[in-house]
Formats: C-alpha cells, sequence, structure tokens
C-alpha cells in the first residue's frame, strides 16, 4: 500500500486495526469451548439445525446425492446449476 496522504496514514492504522481485532477473535474461538457460551454462536447454529430438517433441506440433499451417483465419482465440468446446488448443500 502507498501513503501519500493523510487518508492512506488513517486507512492504513484501521486496516492494521482490523487485522488485530480479527487475530484476537481467532484466537479466543480457536478451541471452541469460548463458542458454546456464545449466545450469536449459538442462536446461529439452532437455526441451522432447523433449517437442514426443513423440506427444502431435504430435497437439496437427495438432489446432490442423485447427482453424485450418476458422476460415479468422476471429475466431469461442473456447469454454473450443480456448482450453485454444490455451494448451497455445503
Amino acid at each position: 500500500m502507498h501513503i501519500n496522504n493523510k487518508n492512506d496514514i488513517q486507512f492504513a492504522a484501521l486496516w492494521i486495526t482490523a487485522c488485530i481485532n480479527l487475530h484476537a477473535f481467532a484466537v479466543d474461538h480457536e478451541d471452541d469451548t469460548y463458542m458454546m457460551r456464545d449466545v450469536f454462536y449459538k442462536k446461529g447454529l439452532k437455526i441451522a439445525r432447523k433449517e437442514c430438517k426443513t423440506k427444502a433441506a431435504r430435497e437439496r440433499r437427495q438432489l446432490w446425492e442423485g447427482y453424485e451417483a450418476d458422476n460415479d465419482g468422476e471429475d466431469k465440468d461442473k456447469d454454473d446449476d450443480v456448482g450453485l446446488l454444490e455451494g448451497k448443500l455445503k
């Protein structure tokens, strides 16, 4: 990054501060013990589990399993729809 004026210095300082905070967050959540006390994380986990039980989730899972069976593990070029489906399932 080129620092040519006062705004560039402020941006660099904010960038470094963000990196430090992100690193501290990662260290705090590294061992998962802290995560289980985190209310935000627990709510997200509950929503994700509930969503996995929906009819739409089951249908996506069936589509994915059918796609895998059809391809027998071959690494073929995938079209955009299949790539999107893979992303949704993961």
